[in-house]
Parts: structure tokens; C-alpha cells; sequence
């Protein structure tokens, strides 16, 4: 048995005519990465060692090295990525996804392998969180000579205060890396907890933030309470008057 440091995933950017799609959706304390990674077959290249290029357990941290072994199989103590797999007709399209805490996502292997610096700070005073990169580009384009083009998608439902996406559409970030880009990932979110917009509206009007079921029920009908009040009254009078008798 022989144990190696692979980048990424094994064999993966080695196949030609590849790209890459990285999907991170940010949730609370927590960021679910997804990576699609999509290869064609070609004269040189057939599906069944597309299929073979790829690892059926890749750990998630890249200070796990990959155990290679014959078959495929889990180290104990590791954790993995989850692989799922989609059959193209002329290719694959292979999914690896896992969901991280969010403050342990700086020791990814996507992120330690992509980029030679990285910062991923969960300030828990000024409610931010800061994700930025170098400005070098993808290290996936200098090792591996057919990468084409690889997607960076980023999500979250905190505010974003401040970023530099490419493109921005529906609450997703996006940065479009090709070969010889020389740019970074920079994107900062407000993890404050947004008020309710009625709870604003309230304070505005200097009024409660919760008010009594049965305050409410009185002002609005004054008169149906006096009544039942006083009904209610007489009644239980009545009962004691007769418990007396």
C-alpha cells in the first residue's frame, strides 16, 4: 500500500477538454461545497477511464493524504467527500460535495490546493465573514495543462456587504476563472440578525413589540368585554348565593 498527496482529485484535471464548478452555499454556521467537474470522452480518452479517474473516496481536508489503494476504499478517522455520478452518453459529470462548519472550511482541500493564500475569518465581533484569495488565479491551470475553465459560485442568505464577483444574479456570486487570470475572490457578509420588518415598523411608531392577546381583544371590542364581564359576574354570584342557600 501506497500513500501520496493528490491535488484536488486524482487524475481529474489530467483529462482533457475539463472544466470545473464550484458551488458554496453559506447557511448559519455552516457552508455546503459542491463540485461538478465535467469530462468528455475523445480519441484518446474513453469513458470507462474517464470513470476510472476518479476517486470514490477524496478527503475533504487537504492534510489527509489519499491512501492508494486497489479497490478504492475509506481510511478510518477520515472524512470524504460524497461522490455521485451522471452518465453524459459521451461523458461523465461527476459531483463531489460535502457540508463544512463554517470555520473549518479555511482547511478544505479545494482551497488549500486552488489558491497559494487564502483567508476565511468568522469575526464574531463585528458579525462578518471574510472570504478572499491572492490575486494569482487558480493553481489548477499551472498543474494541469487541459483545465479550460472552472466556476466559482458563491450563496448565502446574510447580507453581502462588500464583494468583486464577476457576475452577480439572484443572491449568487459568481467568479469566472480561465486560464492566465490573474484575479482574486474577495467577498465579506453581514452576519448580523436581521429584525423582523414588523418589529421595525413597531419601534418607529414607539409602539409594543408583543402585545397582550386580551389587551388587544379590548381595544378593539370594549364593549363585548364589559359585557361578558359582567355576565360572567352575576353568574358566578348566583352560584354562590345558591351553595350558601
Amino acid at each position: 500500500m501506497k500513500k501520496r498527496i493528490c491535488l484536488l482529485f486524482s487524475l481529474l484535471f489530467l483529462l482533457c477538454g475539463c472544466t470545473a464548478e464550484v458551488n458554496l452555499e453559506i447557511e448559519g454556521n455552516s457552508i455546503n461545497e459542491s463540485v461538478d467537474i465535467v469530462v468528455f470522452q475523445n480519441s484518446n480518452l474513453t469513458k470507462d477511464q474517464i470513470k476510472a479517474g476518479f476517486r470514490n473516496y477524496v478527503p475533504i481536508y487537504s492534510s489527509d493524504v489519499i491512501v492508494d489503494t486497489n479497490p478504492d476504499e475509506a481510511v478510518s478517522g477520515v472524512d470524504y467527500y460524497t461522490k455521485k455520478e451522471d452518465d453524459l452518453g459521451t461523458g461523465f459529470k461527476i459531483n463531489y460535495s460535502y457540508n463544512f462548519a463554517l470555520n473549518k472550511y479555511k482547511d478544505a482541500r479545494t482551497v488549500k490546493e486552488g489558491f497559494r493564500s487564502s483567508n476565511i475569518q468568522v469575526n464574531r465581533n463585528n458579525e462578518t465573514v471574510l472570504l478572499s484569495t491572492d490575486n494569482n488565479g487558480l493553481l489548477y491551470f499551472e498543474q494541469y495543462p487541459d483545465l479550460e475553465k472552472v466556476t466559482i459560485n458563491i450563496k448565502s442568505d446574510y447580507p453581502v456587504k462588500e464583494n468583486n464577483a464577476d457576475v452577480v444574479n439572484n443572491n449568487i456570486y459568481t467568479w469566472n476563472f480561465s486560464r492566465g487570470d490573474k484575479k482574486n475572490i474577495y467577498m465579506l457578509l453581514d452576519t448580523k440578525v436581521e429584525e423582523d420588518s414588523e418589529v421595525i415598523e413597531k419601534k418607529e411608531n414607539n409602539e409594543p413589540e408583543d402585545e397582550n392577546e386580551v389587551v388587544t381583544l379590548f381595544n378593539e371590542h370594549p364593549y363585548v368585554i364589559i359585557i361578558l364581564s359582567l355576565l360572567l359576574f352575576i353568574v358566578i354570584v348566583l352560584i354562590i348565593s345558591k351553595l350558601k342557600r
